[in-house]
């Protein structure tokens, strides 16, 4: 009998484990249909376009752990990677700060205890050769079904997540978010872009155009970051890499506000069956574009359009701001994970916690937070 199948075959008060055993794949490809079964289950960011573009960029050790049921049925779907902390190896959820929301797939119906959670983690960890999990950014529910990991959270991550329902009727959605004088504000100063040609919104209906798009954010993002004297985020080759294979595949879909020939905000996001999760946003420092507000016009439009499409819920992903907090008026708390699995890792596992309370109490206090970004832009970390 195999680690996994002693775990799955000694359930707690005799009642059966959802699973019996489990498996691990290095590539997505392994375990396409698995996914694409239990895919409706997560955000975009655990679309397996999403999470191939992200470890291939990054050159991520990625582990696909699929769990199985008495029948062969996938119950449950971890995509992880590797990554050393000191002498140990820790198991995270594949994306990293890319994911805003990180999750395993589990398959509807399916009833999880805790026991059966903790089996899982141990199994999948001994067969991945992990000393702990370390996972961050874990909402509760998603989409009106509880997280099977919830039992095992440890603590708030460092910061929420933000989001707005729908509903039905865009300018009722308006109204809630903005007063009837903010609205005639906000298409004045659009106005000012009619200079530069005519003005429209696009979603890139080609990889050509959504490449266009990208190379436009990247142009604003490095123009921004070098006037505020900041580095520039994404000026890392395999960030570049990553944000291009996901439009080539797919996985991310890109907008624009267009003025003439002129990009002047765009916009990335991912898609889920009945929500919509942006990743990016930038616009036009130059002056005379900047003073249209075009990023907060774009995203309203994108948000008009997702209604339209048939998306429920729109998000701006996580991190306080007042731009986020103005569109999505949901505050979504997300929680952290950590499983040790051999005894140095059931030691770092509570380390691990300690070090993100610590960021969390940081990111509550402005001054310390203040503080802490001056010494990492000094220590250049």
């Amino acid at each position: 009998m195999t680690l996994a199948a002693a775990y799955a075959a000694t359930p707690a008060a005799g009642a059966l484990r959802p699973f019996v055993r489990v498996e691990v794949h290095a590539d997505v490809e392994a375990v396409a249909g698995d996914w694409a079964d239990l895919g409706p289950t997560g955000s975009g960011y655990q679309a397996p376009a999403f999470v191939a573009a992200w470890a291939r960029a990054m050159e991520a050790k990625l582990r696909v752990v699929v769990a199985r049921d008495a029948c062969g049925r996938a119950v449950a779907l971890l995509p992880l990677h590797l990554a050393r902390v000191g002498p140990l190896t820790a198991a995270r959820f594949a994306g990293e700060a890319w994911a805003n929301y990180q999750m395993g797939l589990f398959r509807p119906g399916a009833e999880w205890r805790e026991a059966d959670v903790r089996a899982l983690l141990a199994a999948a960890g001994h067969e991945v050769g992990a000393d702990f999990f370390a996972f961050t950014r874990q909402p509760a529910r998603w989409e009106g079904t509880d997280n099977p990991l919830a039992p095992l959270f440890g603590g708030l991550s460092p910061s929420p997540a933000f989001a707005t329902p729908l509903g039905a009727d865009p300018q009722v959605w308006l109204d809630a978010h903005f007063s009837r004088a903010t609205q005639k504000k906000l298409r004045k100063k659009l106005r000012k872009l009619d200079a530069l040609g005519e003005v429209r919104f696009v979603r890139a209906a080609e990889a050509a155009e959504a490449a266009r798009f990208l190379d436009a954010l990247f142009a604003h993002k490095a123009g921004l970051a070098a006037a505020r004297g900041e580095p520039d985020p994404f000026a890392d080759a395999r960030v570049r890499d990553f944000l291009r294979l996901s439009i080539e595949t797919g996985a991310m879909e890109m907008h624009a506000l267009v003025a003439g020939e002129r990009i002047a905000a765009a916009f990335g996001a991912v898609r889920a069956e009945r929500r919509l999760s942006g990743v990016m946003v930038s616009y036009d420092g130059a002056p005379e574009v900047a003073a249209a507000t075009p990023g907060e016009s774009l995203l309203i439009e994108v948000v008009n359009a997702a209604r339209a499409r048939g998306f429920a819920t729109f998000d701006l992903g996580v991190g306080e701001s007042r731009y986020k907090s103005e569109l999505c008026e949901v505050e979504e708390p997300l929680h952290d994970t950590a499983f040790g699995v051999t005894l140095p890792g059931r030691v770092a596992a509570r380390l691990w916690l300690a070090a993100r309370a610590v960021m969390r109490e940081i990111k509550r206090r402005p001054a310390l937070l203040a503080k802490a970004q001056g010494l990492r832009r000094v220590l250049k970390v």
